[in-house]
């Protein structure tokens, strides 16, 4: 592979070591390593924490290794997005991947593919690596084309650049300017009210998260995120020590199992630049339902008292 790679960790030994052991079997020409410090009132973290320092040290290919490892907690919100900053900062383009989020072995390929290929437009603003199932077996899109734009983008396993991430404002405080111009992105009437609901909390730093600002990026810049035609992240970090994903009914997990397809490479790129509005509405309709209860889990768990 070629590109460069983020690799955000926290506490969990367990689903670190399997993404770890991905990257490794990947070979990545840099590594950039960005690990939170532990919590004070959380028993037996700062342990934890240091065995998941000691699992990502074990680099044993020909690789560039940057670090940013944290002595204390700074938090999802900041710790994350700095991270990614200080990434972009050093790299124009690259792949972030975090501890829970397990890449299928085209991941990295499709990737560096599609990094090059889109490095200059700017319609596109990200990468996913997660789909909600098979987009073909589902009738979501209709032809051989390996992958579709859409408005929805995954940070499940993703790639961008430099060029994007520029805007990027994890306070959002540009949100009352864009309130009007972003909800008519959205095409169900219901979760337009719950995203501008959602933005509210954010611009209102009622949840501490990193990645609804991601949205929020590419729908006031009138990006585009790409989404493969089969899944290839599956994310590892349901249970008690998750952040955010603390019960699997939380997310409809058959919808995020990865596939065992393989891609041909070079991609076949859809025939029309557009977003997949067929696509848009069953995420909408359907895969959001799950997501939004994790979006209300998420303010339960981390609004400000």
């Amino acid at each position: 592979m070629r590109s460069p790679i983020l690799f955000l960790v926290f506490n969990r030994p367990e689903s670190t070591q399997q993404v770890f052991d991905a990257i490794r079997k990947a070979r990545p020409p840099k590594l950039y390593l960005a690990a939170d410090g532990p919590r004070k009132n959380k028993a037996g973290e700062a342990v934890r924490c240091q065995v998941v320092q000691e699992i990502i040290s074990n680099v044993d290919w020909p690789c560039e290794v940057s670090r940013l490892i944290r002595k204390k907690n700074l938090g999802c919100k900041i710790a994350v997005s700095s991270a990614i900053d200080w990434f972009f900062s050093c790299e124009s383009e690259g792949i972030i991947l975090e501890d829970d989020c397990l890449p299928h072995n085209d991941f990295f390929t499709y990737c560096d593919e599609l990094l090059e290929k889109y490095r200059h437009d700017e319609r596109i603003g990200l990468i996913s690596g997660t789909a909600y199932g098979d987009l073909r077996e589902q009738k979501l899109i209709s032809g051989s084309e390996d992958f579709i734009f859409n408005r929805y983008p995954s940070i499940w396993g993703w790639a961008s650049w430099r060029r994007v991430w520029k805007d990027y404002d994890v306070k959002i405080k540009k949100w009352e300017n864009y309130r009007q111009d972003i909800s008519p992105l959205t095409v169900n009437l219901k979760l337009r009210k719950k995203n501008d609901w959602l933005f509210d909390q954010v611009s209102n730093s009622k949840i501490d998260t990193w990645d609804y600002q991601v949205s929020f990026l590419l729908w006031s810049t009138a990006r585009l995120a790409i989404t493969p035609r089969f899944n290839l992240i599956e994310n590892i970090g349901f249970g008690a020590d998750a952040t955010h994903t603390k019960q699997s009914y939380q997310i409809d997990a058959s919808r995020i199992k990865m596939s065992r397809e393989r891609l041909n490479f070079p991609l076949i790129e859809p025939k029309i630049f557009s977003p997949n509005y067929v696509y848009q509405v069953w995420v909408e309709r359907y895969a959001t339902r799950s997501i939004l209860i994790k979006l209300m889990n998420r303010i339960k768990n981390y609004a400000i008292k």
